[in-house]
């Protein structure tokens, strides 16, 4: 389903999901414009050994220099107005997921390792290392509504470098609990925020704001 849905936020403003599990094993990106709702009766999941990030945009993808930092091109532009929201699930599938980072085999899935890590977009070293959700360099973003985010292999939502942000309405769940998984990672250069209505469980801390002692060049990862 990966490709239609991507088609479909590349040529629509408004995408919705409903009734049914929409299964992909591409990452789906959402665009400057884009509102994606999922309703309650729809689950957008990560299909097994995709290894790859379910949910982001383009801008993850950027190159980065020899010290791991973005690089930007002459006629970049930020992402703007980019919406997330519905009482549906976004189910990142983690235990059934092979991570690219290193430390594979660590707690991890034996039915899965070995099977190969998914790299895309023009990222160096953008490979898959268990976060189910990125976003950076965006104004006006909106993660929530009622959403229920569930089963990554390691965090959960990453951001970076946003502008007006609101997380609003969020249920985490988890089926299985390993090392290393954060919720929610707020990332260096992000301001202008507001964050409530989140509620559940997390393998490790629910929280953190890393603003300060880390730079968003961490989402690149």
């Amino acid at each position: 389903d990966h490709f239609a849905i991507n088609e479909a936020l590349r040529l629509c403003k408004k995408v919705k999901l409903t009734n049914g599990t929409f299964l992909v094993k591409k990452p789906i990106y959402v665009n400057s414009e884009n509102e994606l709702l999922i309703e309650s009766d729809a689950t957008l999941k990560l299909g097994i050994a995709a290894n790859c990030t379910l949910i982001k945009n383009k801008h993850v993808d950027l190159y980065k220099d020899g010290d791991g930092n973005p690089t930007y091109p002459i006629d970049f532009k930020r992402d703007n107005n980019i919406k997330i929201t519905g009482t549906g699930v976004l189910d990142f599938n983690g235990w059934y997921q092979n991570r690219g980072d290193g430390a594979t085999g660590f707690q991890d899935n034996p039915d899965v390792i070995g099977t190969p890590t998914f790299s895309d977009g023009n990222g160096i070293g953008a490979y898959y290392s268990g976060h189910g959700s990125k976003f950076a360099d965006i104004d006006n973003f909106f993660l929530g509504g009622g959403l229920t985010l569930k089963n990554a292999r390691t965090y959960t939502v990453l951001i970076g470098a946003l502008r007006n942000y609101t997380i609003d309405g969020i249920i985490s769940e988890r089926n299985y609990f390993v090392q290393n998984q954060d919720f929610f990672d707020i990332n260096g250069e992000t301001y202008d925020g507001v964050i409530r209505n989140m509620y559940g469980v997390s393998g490790d801390e629910f929280i953190v704001l890393a603003v300060i002692s880390l730079g968003h060049e961490k989402l690149r990862f």
